[in-house]
């Protein structure tokens, strides 16, 4: 037990090989745990602060995310990933580029995680896994959501819709972001759903953490060919001034707005206002819920 300022101080930090430190860091009412390599001798380390947590099986770490190296058999498939939303691959060349992460953004109730949902039936009747990681919704909940879309769930999971549920009240984001990251290296995931970053956002240490975790995560899903849907819930119903501070527009290939027209009867719009690499639609689109899912009307 040291203060950082014994470290320059004291001869038994010169004579050690390795030396690490473990810090506390209070949020809120939440406290957090970090690991830190101060000195590794001769050797390489991860520099920076490395989230773990004590459990009844032990110490856990989940090291800090780095952005992938640059690796000469990484290639972008030049193929197009149909999302299954009615309407939507028509305004956009037949879908997106695999391996682009596309942000969906807009306000409460706009349809947002019943696209997402979509996205994933789509890529499992076509032979390929997806998750969905949500924090708002347990497994319970969010199967009565998709029973009410007409989507067999029992029979989606077993053919590899993957429901990866973590509670907003106690969730660290290194570790969420760990366990993706493991779930994406084993290669037999092809879609990816975040539900939604505005949860992970709010549980970060520091904006620029969460920022770097998200961006960390895109470049992998690029490297990895997995195509990515990622929801971000805005505050205002009618009036759109920004998407997010936090740079997320910007890592995003795809940039989806959803949004609400005033009126005697509310109405939900969708307008693409970013594809990366490819050409699009611009229109506003009226759009329509229903127990059958999400359809995007076509301009008159």
């Amino acid at each position: 037990e040291y203060a950082d300022a014994m470290m320059t101080e004291l001869p038994e930090f010169a004579i050690a090989d390795v030396v690490i430190q473990m810090l506390k860091l209070t949020t809120n009412v939440r406290e957090e745990r970090f690991l830190r390599v101060e000195k590794l001798r001769a050797s390489r380390s991860t520099s920076g602060l490395h989230a773990f947590s004590i459990t009844s099986d032990g110490l856990e770490l989940f090291p800090r995310l780095l952005t992938p190296p640059i690796v000469p058999d990484y290639t972008a498939r030049p193929e197009r990933v149909t999302t299954g939303i009615r309407g939507l691959d028509e305004m956009i060349a037949d879908g997106f580029w695999r391996g682009t992460t596309t942000l969906v953004a807009g306000p409460p109730g706009s349809g947002k995680t019943i696209m997402a949902l979509e996205f994933l039936r789509a890529g499992v009747s076509k032979g390929e896994p997806g998750i969905y990681l949500g924090f708002q919704k347990n497994p319970t909940q969010l199967a009565r959501v998709m029973r009410n879309m007409q989507m067999p769930v029992e029979e989606l999971i077993n053919d590899g819709f993957e429901i990866m549920y973590q509670s907003p009240v106690e969730m660290q984001l290194d570790s969420i972001a760990a366990r993706l990251f493991g779930r994406i290296r084993s290669g037999k995931v092809k879609r990816v759903v975040i539900d939604a970053l505005g949860d992970l956002e709010r549980i970060s240490v520091d904006r620029q953490r969460f920022s770097n975790v998200i961006y960390a995560l895109t470049q992998w899903f690029a490297v990895e060919n997995v195509t990515c849907f990622m929801t971000y819930e805005l505050t205002h119903l009618f009036e759109v001034h920004g998407i997010s501070d936090q740079q997320v527009s910007n890592m995003s290939d795809n940039l989806l707005l959803l949004r609400f027209q005033p009126g005697p009867e509310l109405k939900r719009t969708l307008r693409i206002i970013k594809t990366r690499g490819s050409a699009h639609d611009s229109h506003e689109h009226e759009i329509h819920i229903t127990n059958e899912g999400f359809v995007i009307e076509a301009i008159r």
